[in-house]
């Protein structure tokens, strides 16, 4: 009988064959692996006259050799030298350390396997909105030579082209995205052991097995042990904007008898992930005294929408005192979630605070980034002094400007200037204005001419730091 060859592989040595009690032929074998030097073995199925995937039994840095397989109550033992090798320095040759002998059980399996990065799913491209942004495009006189296309130029760049297509369908027929389209989930299921198996049903799920919903069902004919089969199922993705967790389930029914029937023949990947984003925290007004009103918003920069999530504002750090907590949401794709709230700072010295949001504090949502959940933004718990404009006048050498605190701590004293042309025509006295309240200040000046300009100003030499802004500081005269 002319030899026959099982299987190529690089850099095989000392094979051993060895027949284990159900009479099936065993190889094992030496040879590279990516930790160094391992062993390896192959089953011969003499019904179906096929070997098996060469499956790696071994994984360490060390050099195994001398292997010596014996049979043991069904079970395989092999005996094998096992040499120290350190490659801890990229820069020198392996360095060979001392040999031990080693003893491993090598006990006849069956498991069938699958985990989440053997699951793909391919979205099909979209032909009719290639031919909806085909006919627009027609439609705005591309085609012709010198014509001017800006209408159809969606990204500004000056060139019609496939990124003008892809911003064109999101906004208009959403067929960019996955949802409403054809496509297909590949899944490659495993099969480790001694043994063949024939007719492995593989189902897919839109959802949890338990409650979701059943996609299709495939069967493989035969898997050989250590292969990966690519199994694939077609499936009509919803339209309805939300994540799916797509499930795959090999042999549901446990109809094959494996070594572990239960934990790994499940897995899913979820798809259309929402990205919550927040975009902005800042004051949007001052109500009462030692009361600011925060403004904020989270954005969904993802695929599919985002379900109800808590959300924190914290001060000072990321992991700072929690002053507001609370939730939005639902929030769809390329949409935002809104609010606001009376921060109470009667507790806060004056100051400015850096604040900071904190979405999806409980990790509900799944997102496509969990990366990028805080931004902050600053706060001014301050005075804020405004120079009433209807209230400055100038008479008789005196002028005249009605103060307002509009922040929401007490100012304190400081001066009113009134100036012409850049030149100062007198200064007064302003005393401490709570929150809320408003005070007239009158003081002596040099009386302008007719027709002149003059700004009167209250804390004019403020540097910023004592107020939430300078701009409302000052009041203007037409004399």
């Amino acid at each position: 009988m002319p030899p026959e060859l099982a299987f190529e592989a690089q850099g095989i040595s000392e094979p051993k064959f060895f027949r284990n009690e159900a009479g099936k032929i065993v190889l094992f074998w030496t040879a590279l692996s990516a930790e160094f030097w391992d062993i390896y073995y192959s089953v011969y199925d003499a019904a179906h006259e096929q070997w098996s995937a060469p499956q790696q039994i071994t994984h360490d840095q060390g050099a195994e050799t001398m292997i010596c397989p014996a049979e043991s109550g069904g079970n395989i033992l092999v005996g094998y030298v096992k040499r120290r090798i350190d490659l801890s320095d990229p820069d020198r040759p392996p360095q060979i350390g001392l040999s031990d002998i080693y003893l491993m059980e090598h006990v006849p399996s069956r498991d069938l396997f699958i985990g989440p990065n053997d699951i793909s799913v391919d979205i099909r491209f979209n032909m009719a909105g290639l031919a909806a942004f085909s006919s627009y495009w027609l439609d705005e006189d591309c085609a012709r030579p010198g014509a001017n296309c800006a209408s159809a130029d969606y990204d500004g760049d000056g060139v019609v082209d496939f990124n003008d297509y892809a911003l064109f369908a999101r906004d208009r027929f959403n067929t960019i995205t996955g949802y409403g389209r054809v496509a297909d989930i590949t899944a490659a299921v495993h099969l480790a052991g001694d043994f063949i198996v024939k007719d492995v049903n593989v189902d897919f799920y839109d959802g949890n097995p338990g409650t979701g919903v059943l996609i299709g069902s495939q069967t493989v004919a035969m898997l050989l042990p250590g292969q990966a089969t690519p199994v694939v199922q077609r499936w009509y993705v919803p339209g309805d904007g939300r994540s799916h967790d797509i499930y795959v389930v090999v042999d549901p029914n446990n109809n094959i008898a494996e070594t572990d029937d239960e934990l790994n023949n499940t897995a899913f990947v979820t798809l259309f992930k929402p990205d919550l984003q927040p975009q902005s925290v800042a004051v949007i007004g001052y109500p009462a005294a030692d009361s600011v009103l925060i403004g904020l918003s989270i954005g969904n920069y993802g695929e599919a929408t985002a379900d109800p999530f808590g959300f924190e504002v914290r001060k000072d750090s990321v992991d700072g005192e929690v002053i507001y907590a609370g939730s939005l949401g639902p929030i769809e794709a390329g949409a935002s979630g809104i609010t606001q709230f009376a921060w109470d700072v009667s507790g806060q010295a004056a100051g400015t605070y850096t604040l900071f949001v904190v979405a999806d504090v409980n990790d509900d949502v799944a997102e496509s980034r969990e990366d990028n959940n805080v931004d902050c933004g600053q706060a001014a718990v301050l005075a804020d002094l405004e120079a009433i404009q209807w209230s400055g006048r100038i008479e008789a050498g005196t002028a005249y400007i009605t103060v307002r605190n509009v922040g929401a701590k007490p100012s304190l004293p400081t001066t009113v200037r009134a100036t012409c042309d850049d030149q100062s025509l007198g200064t007064g006295a302003v005393a401490a204005v709570n929150p809320g309240a408003s005070v007239e200040v009158s003081f002596a000046i040099t009386e302008p001419g007719p027709g002149a300009v003059v700004e009167i100003t209250v804390n004019p030499d403020s540097d910023g730091s004592d107020e939430v802004t300078l701009l409302n500081n000052t009041a203007i005269v037409i004399r």
